[in-house]
Order: C-alpha cells, then sequence, then structure tokens
C-alpha cells in the first residue's frame, strides 16, 4: 500500500498545519516554532508513495574542517543511540546536520494518529537537542541534556520557575523522600493506597 500526496494534504490539513507543496515532487514543506528556534522541515513521499520521511532544512552546519567536528559526532552518534524514532545525520560533502524520522508505508498506509505521533515526537526532538547541539558546535563541550528547569525556563521566557513554584515542589520532593522510607518500615500496612 502507498499514500499519494493528497493523502497527505488531507491530514495535514486535518491537523490544522500551514505548509507549501512543492509543485515538481510529492513534498509538503512546514515551518514550526519551538522553545530554542523556529524550524523549517520538508514531509516527503518517496518510491511511489511507499516511503514517508520528515527531515530538517538547514537545521544546522558543521563542515568536515571544523574544529569541534569530533565533538558534535560523538554527540549525534549518542543520540542516535538514545533515542527510537528521531534519528540525526551529518552531510560530509557541506557538514549539513539534519534530524529525520522515517516510515516505511509498504505494507499499510498511516493514520492520522500515527502521523499525529510521529509529528509530536519529531518536532520536540529536533528542538529540545538544538540548543544543546549549537553549544558544542561553538564550544567542543557537550552540556548534556537540558533539565526540567532549562525547559521551564524556556517555556516562560527565559524566566525560572516562581519562587512559590519552586518551595511547593522542593517540599513534595521532601514529602516523597520521607513516605518512602516509612514504607521501608511498615511493610505489613496493606491499607495505604
Amino acid at each position: 500500500m502507498s499514500m499519494t500526496l493528497d493523502e497527505l494534504k488531507t491530514i495535514l490539513d486535518q491537523e490544522g498545519l500551514k505548509y507549501f507543496v512543492d509543485p515538481k515532487r510529492p513534498v509538503v514543506m512546514l515551518g514550526a516554532r519551538g522553545l530554542f528556534g523556529s524550524f523549517h522541515c520538508v514531509i516527503r513521499l518517496d518510491n511511489d508513495g511507499q516511503f514517508l520521511q520528515f527531515r530538517t532544512v538547514s537545521y544546522m552546519y558543521c563542515p568536515a574542517d571544523h574544529p569541534n567536528i569530533a565533538a558534535v559526532l560523538r554527540l549525534l552518534a549518542s543520540l542516535n543511540y538514545r533515542l527510537r524514532m528521531v534519528k540525526f545525520g551529518w552531510d560530509p560533502s557541506d557538514g549539513e546536520i539534519v534530524v529525520y524520522a522515517d516510515c516505511w508505508l509498504v505494507d499499510s498506509g498511516i493514520t492520522r494518529q500515527q502521523f499525529s505521533r510521529m509529528m509530536t515526537s519529531y518536532l520536540p526532538t529536533l528542538d529540545i537537542f538544538s540548543d544543546r547541539i549549537r553549544k558544542v558546535i561553538d564550544t567542543g563541550d557537550d552540556p548534556g541534556d537540558p533539565g526540567p528547569d532549562a525547559l521551564m525556563a524556556a517555556l516562560l521566557g527565559g524566566q525560572s520557575l516562581p519562587p512559590e513554584l519552586r518551595e511547593l515542589l522542593a517540599r513534595l520532593r521532601s514529602d516523597d523522600d520521607s513516605d518512602s522510607s516509612a514504607d521501608d518500615d511498615d511493610d505489613d500496612d496493606v491499607s495505604r493506597p
């Protein structure tokens, strides 16, 4: 089974996405704004509609002669090892770093729910790791995964959580710690949920 460009456009319309259609190929282009930047992506159908790919356009560049290329390639390999569907690639001919997700449609088409799941995995992944990759390109040092505080600061426009919320979270964490030690002491109490 395969997918036509019209079927892809129908799903994109149902998802409420704005896109541009390539007049010569079964490819659509769309933009997305995330916490750490704006991105352009294409969604293309290859092999007579049997293969669907999400792919970034001009995501980042790190040429082969860049002083931090080894650190960048280590990071990309590490991300590819950890992540399931979304993958990072590097083109040695021009240094382009791409983010892509592939789906073979050979035996069946793709449902709107499957497409939506791909999109909601793909876009946040390319966004969340963009700042980290950029820092490795610039410095050669990997800052590691962004923690919850960095993600919340990005959500809040560069501000951290309000002090009251930080205090509440700290109390909840300390309550969890004391509950787990109480659980160890009282294993016979089965009335607790």
